[in-house]
């Protein structure tokens, strides 16, 4: 029997008035015909035959979800009818199959109306000949896949990595995603290119990528985190990289992140790498910590000189102070001898005393003078500015005996000196 193996589509098949079909009744068709309906029906793939002049579909319980309310309306109806909605799109592709070249079809997207409201599928399928039993084509052979499900998963995919690759764009830091237990690049980020150098990562085990590493450890802790499922950290690692192909290496320091990846029934998958070049921060570090240690020294050079120029500063307070009492003992002897002087000259303009007692006032004036500040102030001492300095001064005259002036007093040149008149009189 044709109809034969226990499928809906087989009964239906079988039940089916086929007066209104123009292929007509199963009992006319011709063996290869049969032969291609016993071929689909217990298929679990999707496959139809559309045979004849008007390409009467024939088909396996398999496409009844393409179909969708379109079943089984459509069977023994013209593809034509059937597919309409798609029909001027695939109708090249049936003419060549018709033609004897078999097609082929890779996620072609379709919108087709299955339940009652276009959808936008795709679907993965081949076209061949279908020649009855006279070796002339009368049909077409479609085997087939719907890929909607498939296809709209990796345009999320597509979706969710640019919306992750915009995202870790824009993360402090440079980003891997590694997969397997090899660590096969599958993402970077452009930080990472620019730490790194653009090596080509994608594709490449993190060993191949970068030979350099081995010795530092680095391997057997992402094998570790990929072994144990738990995340890795490590901090301020000093590496030397050829950013440049050609140049000499960088000396850097990195910190790392190792997330493992870890798929719904909990085994990890990859490894998520994340970092820092802080290679500034510890140069900053560096360098903060050369300046500690020079900071006690720069503080006690300071230091003395600060006591140094204080120091100094007493000195000349001093030496000021110094200066102004000079000056004043200075001035207080000058007071004090200029009457005395200007005494001694009257006493030897008027020849006053015997012989002796002349060369004793002549000395002691000499003696006056010199004791000046000035020499040859003599003009200047009649000048006095302390009451009774001509009193006192006569005193160093030890044995003086004034005889009575020659001259009345009040002819005197000195009697109307403030210091003198009162001691003349």
């Amino acid at each position: 029997m044709i109809f034969a193996g226990g499928s809906e589509l087989g009964a239906l098949m079988e039940a089916h008035d086929w007066s209104t079909s123009p292929i007509a009744h199963p009992d006319t068709w011709p063996q290869a015909l049969r032969t291609a309906v016993r071929m689909i029906l217990p298929s679990k793939h999707l496959m139809f035959i559309a045979w004849g002049p008007e390409l009467a579909f024939l088909y396996n319980d398999a496409c009844r979800p393409v179909y969708g309310k379109k079943h089984p309306w459509a069977l023994g109806r013209p593809f034509r009818e059937v597919w309409s909605e798609v029909w001027e799109q695939i109708t090249p592709l049936v003419e060549s199959a018709l033609g004897g070249e078999a097609t082929w079809s890779e996620d072609l997207p379709l919108t087709i109306e299955r339940n009652g409201y276009p959808e936008e599928c795709w679907f993965t399928f081949s076209y061949s000949p279908l020649r009855d039993d006279s070796g002339e084509i009368a049909g077409v052979f479609c085997s087939a896949a719907e890929t909607t499900d498939r296809v709209l998963a990796e345009r999320r995919l597509v979706a969710e990595r640019e919306r992750q690759r915009l995202l870790f764009e824009h993360v402090p830091g440079f980003v891997a995603i590694l997969r397997g237990p090899d660590h096969v690049f599958d993402y970077v980020n452009d930080a990472y290119d620019r730490v790194a150098g653009k090596r080509g990562f994608v594709g490449q085990t993190i060993r191949a990528a970068f030979p350099e590493f081995v010795g530092t450890g680095l391997f057997k802790t992402l094998d570790r985190a990929f072994a144990t499922g738990q995340p890795y950290v490590v901090h301020d690692v000093p590496l030397s990289l050829r950013r440049t192909p050609g140049a000499e290496p960088d000396q850097l320091f990195l910190s790392f992140t190792y997330q493992p990846i870890v798929d719904e029934r909990g085994e990890v998958t990859g490894i998520f790498v994340q970092g820092q070049d802080v290679t500034q921060k510890h140069q900053a570090l560096a360098e903060l910590t050369r300046l500690n240690a020079t900071l006690e020294y720069q503080v006690e050079e300071r230091t003395r000189e600060l006591l140094a120029a204080e120091a100094a500063l007493r000195q000349a307070q001093k030496m000021e102070a110094i200066g102004q009492l000079t000056g004043g003992v200075a001035h207080d002897f000058n007071n004090l001898l200029t009457p005395i002087m200007g005494a001694l000259d009257m006493l030897v303009r008027r020849q006053i005393g015997s012989e002796s007692e002349r060369r004793l006032i002549d000395g002691a004036l000499q003696s006056a003078e010199e004791a000046l500040p000035q020499r040859g102030a003599r003009a200047k001492h009649c000048q006095p500015r302390a009451p009774g300095c001509f009193r006192r001064g006569l005193r160093f005259l030890p044995g003086l005996r004034l005889r009575p002036p020659p001259w009345p007093v009040q002819h005197c040149p000195l009697r109307h000196h403030p210091d003198t008149a009162n001691h003349l009189h």
